[in-house]
This record gives C-alpha cells, sequence and structure tokens, in this order.
C-alpha cells in the first residue's frame, strides 16, 4: 500500500487482490484522485509471448524491459515489464490523467513491483 501510494497518491480504500493479468493474478489499487491500476504477476513465457503483439512499443527510459501495449477504446494504459525471471503486467486506468502520467505510473508501479520482487528494493 504504501509504494503505490508513493506512486498514485492516497488510496480511496485498502488494496485487493483479484482478477487476472495474462497467465497472473492481480491486486488492485483503487486511487483518491479518479485512478485505478492493477499489478499482475506474469510468468516470463507469457511476457515473451506477449512481446510479439502488434502494436506493442519498447519503452527505453526505464532500467527493465518494458513494453507499452497498444491502447485500447478507453486509452488505459497496459505496459509489460521483466526484469530476469520476473515479469509483471500493470493496467492504469485514470479518468482525467493523461496518457503521459498514465504511463509514468504504470512504469513506477512496475519498476517497484520487480525491484521488490527481485530482491532489489531498499
Amino acid at each position: 500500500r504504501t509504494e503505490a501510494e508513493a506512486v498514485m497518491g492516497p488510496l480511496r480504500e485498502e488494496p485487493r487482490p483479484g482478477g487476472t493479468a495474462a497467465d497472473g493474478t492481480t491486486c488492485m489499487y483503487i486511487g483518491e484522485h479518479s485512478i485505478v491500476s492493477t499489478v499482475g504477476i506474469i510468468s516470463t513465457r507469457s511476457f515473451e509471448d506477449r512481446r510479439s503483439e502488434s502494436g506493442n512499443t519498447p519503452l527505453t527510459t526505464t532500467p527493465h524491459e518494458m513494453l507499452l501495449a497498444q491502447k485500447n477504446a478507453f486509452q488505459d494504459v497496459r505496459l509489460l515489464a521483466r526484469q530476469g525471471g520476473v515479469a509483471v503486467m500493470v493496467h492504469v486506468a485514470g479518468q482525467g490523467r493523461s496518457h503521459r502520467e498514465r504511463v509514468a505510473i504504470a512504469g513506477n508501479l512496475a519498476t517497484t513491483a520487480l525491484d521488490r520482487l527481485a530482491g532489489t528494493s531498499s
């Protein structure tokens, strides 16, 4: 919760498990400022399979391997990220938030999750 609030701002309620991301389960965070994010741990195989989907764009300014998936009709952000043997999928929807803000939130949540899962967070 603390890490999600550092990225998203105050949460409206406690994080809750549920839902899926590719072949993994997710945790949902609902922010007070019209933002909903899910973070899911996925297999590296699923990451590799989705890497080749048309419309995916690599993010080159990140410390980890990250791909921004093609936008949907709602302009939500779906980000795939990998560090070694750990992969995550982050989905961010935010009314009134710019695309750039949603991408930044997704990238920061993915980096936090990867660092924690890989045991490199402080």
